[in-house]
């Protein structure tokens, strides 16, 4: 079931989840998606120069319910979102509950839109969902919630707002190989990714992420000093006009 927010996408609830479709079936997004003939805008790069072929290359239209778990492609279950959200959805709760059901498993699954971006344009974009799941057991004949599995909150990027705003690299929300080609080290560039996918999610600003990386060098088995050791890099990125935090 879903429950929209004003006319962009809400809360999707799927329970009893299993490996068999319920009352959706999984399928690849549709044309309708809040933010998207935003995100087509700004986001234009050539994907294939053999057939001439542009379009979004950092953007998605994201499922709230995957596709893997029986989410359609219907404009209630997408949110336009960065490859990064839509790999970091991917790769934990969807993943986890993929591998649950495949093993017979029953779960309740519900993906939560909490907020969206404020301002003309950026009200289409979520700024925060969360993913709760757990299991289900049966009760005369009927599934009721037991226990809970999991729950993933993920801070989603504004996008920009124009062309030439696209055109820095954007170091909060950027992947590893995206910064190794910036010219980051392997070790630093996945550093941030990991600690933006499997730590607090995406940096919020500048301060959260100097604060965030101070904490994951700080934390390592030979502690180094963020600032003094890597910060020079980054900050020297912004200043090339390469990249923004």
């Amino acid at each position: 079931k879903s429950k929209p927010q004003g006319n962009k996408p809400g809360s999707v609830i799927a329970e009893p989840l299993t490996e068999k479709p319920g009352n959706t079936t999984g399928s690849s997004p549709g044309s309708k998606c809040a933010g998207w003939d935003h995100v087509v805008a700004v986001d234009r790069e050539l994907l294939n120069p053999k057939t001439d072929l542009w379009g979004p290359k950092y953007w998605v239209k994201m499922h709230l319910l995957s596709e893997k778990l029986h989410g359609p492609g219907q404009e209630w279950n997408l949110v336009s979102a960065r490859k990064t959200d839509n790999s970091a959805m991917a790769n934990g709760p969807e993943s986890d509950a993929k591998n649950r059901i495949s093993n017979k498993e029953v779960l309740y699954y519900d993906v939560s839109v909490n907020s969206y971006h404020s301002g003309k344009i950026l009200e289409d974009f979520p700024a925060n969902i969360n993913v709760k799941w757990g299991s289900m057991k049966k009760q005369n004949n009927k599934y009721l919630r037991d226990k809970q599995l999991g729950n993933f909150p993920l801070n989603l990027g504004k996008p920009p707002l124009n062309i030439s705003e696209s055109a820095l690299i954007d170091i909060k929300s950027a992947g590893r190989d995206l910064l190794i080609s910036l010219g980051l080290s392997r070790g630093l560039a996945g550093n941030i990714q990991k600690e933006r996918t499997q730590g607090g999610g995406n940096f919020q600003d500048k301060d959260d992420f100097i604060e965030r990386m101070k904490k994951v060098y700080q934390n390592q088995s030979r502690p180094v000093d963020f600032m003094a050791e890597h910060w020079h890099f980054i900050q020297a990125l912004i200043d090339s006009g390469k990249a923004k935090l």
